[in-house]
């Protein structure tokens, strides 16, 4: 009898275990997928930014695919019947044999998830891509401790009378831009900021009597300890500013400039994913069969985008097989391009490059184009 128990608890255990096991359903299952998921679209959406940037390099057409929605249905399917076993009643297997049937449970789950993809296109996107970044989107992410000078190098393409190689905000150019005095104006107010000797951001609003305001402008401001120091005084040169004042209101126009106002011309996310992309690596193969530009400096060498400019700010290698240890890499047109896990520097650019397209795109609307809807096998 104690034997026919011992059984009978096994498998009806067998049977609680494997019912148990089939957690997946319910809260149980968003801890086991949504991880999964997190993980493909961060992964799929770094490859997309950089597959349009290798694009705009060979001067093909970028473009972008939204995944705007994913459905997942889970069913358990349950089965039930039922087992025998049998065995000796006495311990020298013989005599008369006993027969025990037992309940067999098993349960099967079936998992449809369903993915959508959208294309961000429409004259709206368009619009949002080619229009310059507000000065306050350029500010608020200064203001967020990214530093001004990775800020400014890839947003703004103009300071007062300081060009920062505005033939670069299209295709690759022929002749190397002008940009050096303008890197050395933003290195500068990087040193005055890191310091603590200046400080860029938006002033509170004016109250004008009577319920009427003024709202707040974009201003630069130099602190007291800046009096006399040899970087302000290279900035004031550099841009044209009155030496006797500490607040420079910034502006966005620059054709009517003046000493007491900081003229900033932002570029357009498209401008900054051409300026990003003229530094890539690319096969020499490709540059001997005219598959992109060369561009030639004042001496008639070849420019060197990947260790000037653009380049110190994000670095994407090409090779022939598929690299290890990368952040993200993409294959087109034979090679594999990439971005090396260990260059935080290209990282942090790469990041911030997807905050100013999210800024810049996401209040768009979705074209009314018919959608990509896919079962996914499972």
């Amino acid at each position: 009898m104690n034997r026919t128990k011992n059984y009978l608890t096994f498998f009806l255990g067998s049977a609680v275990i494997l019912l148990s096991g089939c957690r997946s359903i319910g809260p149980g299952s968003i801890k086991e997928v949504h991880p999964k998921y997190n993980y493909a679209l961060a992964e799929t959406v770094n490859e997309q930014m950089l597959l349009n940037l290798v694009r705009l390099k060979y001067r093909d057409t970028p473009y972008f695919l939204e995944v705007s929605g994913i459905t997942e249905s889970r069913t358990l399917k349950a089965s039930a019947g039922l087992g025998k076993t049998q065995w000796n009643v006495n311990a020298h297997n013989s005599g008369p044999t006993a027969v025990m049937a037992f309940p067999m449970l098993g349960a099967e789950e079936n998992i449809s998830p369903t993915i959508t993809y959208s294309p961000l296109q429409g004259d709206k996107f368009v619009k949002n891509l080619v229009d310059p970044i507000s000065l306050e989107v350029v500010l608020m992410m200064v203001q967020a401790g990214w530093s001004i000078n990775r800020v400014f190098d890839l947003c703004v393409e103009r300071i007062n009378s300081l060009d920062n190689a505005s033939s670069a905000s299209g295709p690759t150019p022929d002749i190397k831009p002008n940009y050096e005095d303008f890197f050395q104006a933003t290195e500068l107010l990087t040193t005055l900021a890191d310091h603590g000797k200046i400080s860029i951001g938006v002033t509170e609003d004016r109250q004008l009597g009577l319920g009427i305001s003024r709202p707040g402008e974009p201003v630069l401001k130099f602190l007291q300890k800046t009096k006399n120091s040899e970087e302000r005084s290279k900035l004031n040169k550099l841009l044209d500013l009155a030496e006797d004042l500490d607040e420079f209101r910034i502006r966005n126009n620059c054709i009517d400039q003046v000493d007491h106002i900081l003229a900033l011309r932002t570029r357009s996310i498209m401008e900054v994913l051409f300026y990003l992309s003229h530094a890539i690596e690319v096969p020499d193969e490709d540059i001997d069969a005219g598959l992109v530009t060369s561009t030639s400096d004042e001496n008639g060498e070849i420019f060197d985008w990947a260790n000037n400019m653009s380049g110190q700010w994000l670095r994407i290698h090409c090779s022939d097989e598929k690299p290890t240890g990368a952040f993200v890499s993409i294959k087109y047109r034979g090679s594999w391009f990439h971005i090396n896990d260990n260059d935080l520097n290209s990282k942090s650019t790469f990041m911030l490059l997807g905050y100013l397209f999210n800024l810049q795109s996401g209040n768009s609307t979705r074209t009314t184009a018919p959608v990509l809807t896919l079962p996914v096998g499972n």
